[in-house]
């Protein structure tokens, strides 16, 4: 629910950027709640794990094209160059270009809750011409999930065209924080 959480904050905040609509933010918040669900079957490989579970888990209430592109999301969440696979289902039209976009977003979003603790109570992201600034509130040391976000900003660079910086901000307590 963490991942889902920052994943649709970096959407919302991000929206002058990826161009897609609100089918696509529910869609990243599914992808984002099922993208580990391969841990269950086992640690190594879990993305594909992830992938065959969403693909033939008979998920009601999405179409074709959703489920592959949920099971695609959950494919490429932690490295490689997304893209639609055969096995996987066809994407749609616009399907690989939005897969791109929306695993960029999901694997920031995974890399903020690198410690699986959720240290990070909210993000704020500022948008510029050559550079997205992520700033992270958190009363915690948040440095594994600083690491964790650097680590996969590359695909988020190239997908939207700008540089990627993170930083943290202490903000006290969290029900400081919830009540401001």
């Amino acid at each position: 629910r963490q991942v889902a959480g920052l994943a649709l904050d970096l959407f919302d905040q991000t929206k002058e950027l990826h161009d897609l609509d609100a089918t696509d933010r529910e869609l990243l918040e599914y992808g984002a709640l099922l993208h580990d669900i391969g841990e269950h079957v086992a640690h190594d490989g879990h993305h594909r794990h992830a992938a065959y579970l969403v693909q033939h888990g008979q998920l009601r209430g999405f179409a074709p094209e959703e489920v592959a592109l949920l099971a695609a999301l959950a494919r490429w969440h932690r490295r490689g160059d997304p893209r639609a696979a055969e096995e996987l289902g066809p994407l749609g039209p616009g399907g690989e270009k939005r897969l791109r976009k929306l695993t960029a977003l999901l694997r920031i979003a995974d890399g903020l809750d690198r410690s699986r603790s959720q240290a990070v109570i909210g993000i704020d992201v500022r948008v510029g011409p050559s550079l997205v600034m992520i700033r992270l509130s958190s009363d915690r040391n948040t440095e594994l999930e600083l690491w964790g976000a650097r680590r996969k900003r590359e695909l988020f660079e190239k997908v939207f065209g700008r540089e990627l910086e993170l930083t943290a901000h202490p903000s006290g307590t969290r029900a400081a924080l919830a009540a401001s």
